[in-house]
């Protein structure tokens, strides 16, 4: 039997995330272009007084176009604001969240456990049976009324 399964009652806490890194604000581009090569994560955050920031992986090829220089500059130069979540909110949050930033950051405390990417969005609903075609698209924005089935 086929049970529909409403949004709003799953958690973030309920969906895997990308590999992330944790690095200093500080450190060289250089330095954290290596680490996400050499952990082959997707992208690397740190908090900045308080306020989280993420920078990935998709800047490479702008920056790499700049020079060497490039390069030594501070991760913070690059780094864009990380929306984010408490791991207990409902994933239309999420599904929102999404449509406004390529990366979400789940929150347990003050920590991030979890920086979620539209792919992970994808991965999830792939691992479920969707009852409307595009639960979520960045392309199609939201679809808050949207339910998976669960077989």
């Amino acid at each position: 039997m086929e049970q529909n399964l409403d949004l709003s009652k799953l958690t973030l806490g309920q969906i895997s995330g990308e590999h992330f890194l944790r690095v200093a604000a500080d450190e060289s581009l250089a330095q954290v272009v290596d680490k996400l090569r050499d952990h082959r994560c997707a992208a690397a955050v740190y908090n900045d007084n308080g306020s989280w920031r993420v920078v990935s992986a998709d800047v490479l090829p702008e920056l790499l176009l700049k020079g060497p220089e490039a390069l030594q500059q501070p991760v913070s130069a690059l780094a864009q604001p990380l929306t984010t979540l408490a791991v207990g909110d409902s994933l239309n949050k999420l599904s929102d969240a999404l449509h406004k930033s390529t990366w979400v950051g789940a929150l347990e405390g003050n920590e991030i456990t979890s920086l979620l990417h539209w792919t992970s969005w994808a991965r999830f609903t792939a691992g479920q049976r969707v009852a409307k075609p595009y639960l979520f698209s960045p392309e199609w924005g939201s679809n808050q009324k949207s339910t998976l089935a669960k077989v």
